[in-house]
């Protein structure tokens, strides 16, 4: 190589100079393509093209994927909106990322998804497709996101787990339950609950299992039973609930009375968090 760039460019030290140049310049009609192919950002919301569509959406967890036609009145009612979403999406933990497609442009992938109008939406985990049945509007749109991805409770195993998460937020409800979580009708209402109330500033964990439970043991609790720590951890509250008979009015009630829909603490019953 750097002898034949020696030759054509006559002496040597061209021809290391000219050999480096050739060699920069070959080593971008390589990496061009690759690079060319990574998808890009539009107002929030990844573009994506036959090149990338497999790779990007096989990487997310989840995703909802836009396939639009610029000429299309409904896809540029909806392109506000969508990205308003796609924007507040990002922000979650972990992030949420929204994409589409130009299917008038990439006709064959339209094809392949089966897209015979626009705007059509689907939903990607993991690359597996399912359709998309949410609103389409950028709060709704965000809403079915965190209701669909987001759990609205994470599990926590340790007295720890729970003192850092009250210290973290203003209101933290936590469920005790026994295992399996599954079979109780009160932790699917606890769920229910917990989509309906996270938007509102109020975070939801659960703890479970089917012996001796050190998180219940710890705050002298009998699973199942549902505790509130407000300002922080500095006041606890125990809800007056009886296990057969809750539903999601009885929760939200009992909710309701200790804490304000600004999240304010109404009063506990017990002391702070303690360890």
């Amino acid at each position: 190589f750097f002898r034949f760039a020696k030759k054509l460019l006559g002496s040597s030290k061209m021809a290391v100079h000219g050999g480096l140049l050739l060699f920069v310049v070959m080593g971008l009609l390589i990496v061009g393509p690759v690079l060319a192919s990574e998808p890009t950002e539009e107002s929030d919301v990844v573009v994506l093209n036959s090149a990338n569509f497999d790779e990007w959406v096989n990487k997310q967890s989840y995703t909802i994927v836009e396939f639009y036609a610029p000429w299309c009145g409904h896809c540029k009612h909806l392109a506000p909106e969508y990205a308003s979403a796609a924007k507040r999406t990002k922000q979650l933990v972990p992030p949420v990322y929204l994409a589409k497609v130009d299917a008038d442009h990439e006709r064959d992938l339209a094809q392949r998804f089966g897209v015979s109008g626009y705007p059509t939406l689907y939903v990607f985990r993991n690359g597996v497709k399912s359709e998309y049945n949410g609103p389409r509007q950028a709060d709704g749109i965000f809403s079915f996101v965190q209701r669909n991805y987001i759990p609205p409770a994470t599990r926590v195993s340790t007295p720890e787990e729970v003192v850092a998460e009250a210290a973290a937020v203003e209101t933290l409800v936590l469920g005790l339950f026994r295992e399996p979580v599954e079979a109780s009708q009160m932790y699917k209402v606890f769920l229910e609950v917990g989509a309906e109330m996270r938007d509102k500033g109020v975070k939801f964990v659960f703890s479970a299992a089917k012996g001796t439970n050190p998180v219940a043991q710890h705050f002298t609790a009998v699973p199942p039973q549902v505790l509130v720590f407000t300002d922080h951890g500095k006041k606890t509250s125990r809800l007056p609930l009886v296990p057969s008979k809750v539903t999601q009015a009885t929760l939200r009630e009992s909710l309701t009375a200790v804490v304000t829909p600004a999240g304010e603490a109404q009063g506990g019953t017990d002391e702070g968090l303690k360890l």
